[in-house]
């Protein structure tokens, strides 16, 4: 039996060597139907990232533990049958657990679970929640709109500090969770979130985030990969990041525009100032970006800035 004919939900072979079932399926294609259920498998690690932080309802965690094999109790209608999941979802299996709940009703309980499990649910000590987004913009020169729309996709965050409680450098290089200090969502979405604001600011458009937008107009997609989220009291924070611009619908733009930022904010030691200087470098980073894109969409052979 070839790699290509095994079946992922039942073949035992799959359980005592996944490897090459998954290298075979990412040969294919990063997304790629599977033959046997008809569904689609997703081994790339960007659509991965990209799927599971949309937020239009592409993808629903009902059936993410049990896959294809015991079926839909109901028969789709259309192709968004949210509110059916929703209706059905009492009866599908491991419907009450945290794993196969979706949206808002994730997020309540993922909250709960999560101040439950920390230390800091044990102590005396209140918790605080932190937040990228600024409250007011940064005071900026007034931009003239653009000429494109925006899309910023999902960021990619370094694993150490891709932690719901912040995550703090120490001088001899050792890194410390505080668990009594929690972002107010997962880093990846704050970040995501702030930067999506002071694009906005500096570019004078929406960002689209998922949404349709004017098939007619050309469309700017930003990709951000965050190298270093260094978060020193008494000293500074710091970014790293490399990132890209590509253009759709724009003749001249056949090619994207990688470039890097880095940016050191300095800081007090309290959490408010360290939080506040990661907004401010954020809004450096922006400042960059719509710099740069403002630059490449009326220059087509400029680079980064």
């Amino acid at each position: 039996m070839t790699a290509a004919e095994r079946n992922f939900y039942s073949d035992p072979s799959v359980i005592s060597d996944p490897r090459s079932y998954f290298d075979m399926m990412r040969a294919k294609s990063p997304v790629a139907w599977e033959q046997h259920h008809g569904t689609l498998m997703v081994t790339g690690f960007d659509e991965a990232l990209e799927i599971l932080n949309d937020k239009s309802g592409v993808f629903s965690n009902a059936s993410s533990i049990v896959g294809p094999i015991p079926g839909l109790p109901f028969e789709p209608r259309g192709s968004d049958i949210r509110e059916q999941l929703d209706a059905h979802r009492a009866a599908m299996p491991w419907a009450d657990h945290l794993v196969c709940m979706d949206g808002t009703r994730h997020a309540e309980h993922r909250m709960l679970l999560g101040s439950l499990l920390t230390l800091g649910a044990c102590s005396s000590t209140a918790l605080q929640y932190h937040t990228l987004i600024p409250a007011q913009p940064a005071k900026t020169q007034a931009q003239q709109s653009v000429g494109f729309q925006l899309q910023l996709m999902p960021v990619r965050i370094p694993v150490q500090v891709d932690q719901p409680s912040l995550v703090i450098r120490q001088n001899d290089g050792q890194l410390s969770i505080l668990e009594n200090a929690l972002w107010a969502s997962p880093p990846a979405d704050e970040f995501h979130d702030a930067l999506a604001f002071e694009l906005e600011q500096r570019l004078g458009t929406r960002n689209l985030s998922g949404l349709p937008g004017n098939p007619g107009q050309p469309l700017l997609t930003v990709r951000t990969d965050v190298r270093r989220f260094d978060s020193l009291p008494g000293s500074h924070a710091a970014l790293d990041v490399v990132w890209s611009l590509g253009f759709s619908n724009s003749p001249g733009h056949s090619h994207s525009l990688t470039c890097a930022t880095t940016v050191t904010e300095p800081a007090s030691s309290g959490l408010d100032s360290l939080v506040t200087a990661h907004q401010r470098a954020i809004g450096k980073l922006a400042e960059e970006i719509a710099g740069t894109a403002r630059q490449w969409f009326e220059q087509r052979d400029a680079g980064c800035r």
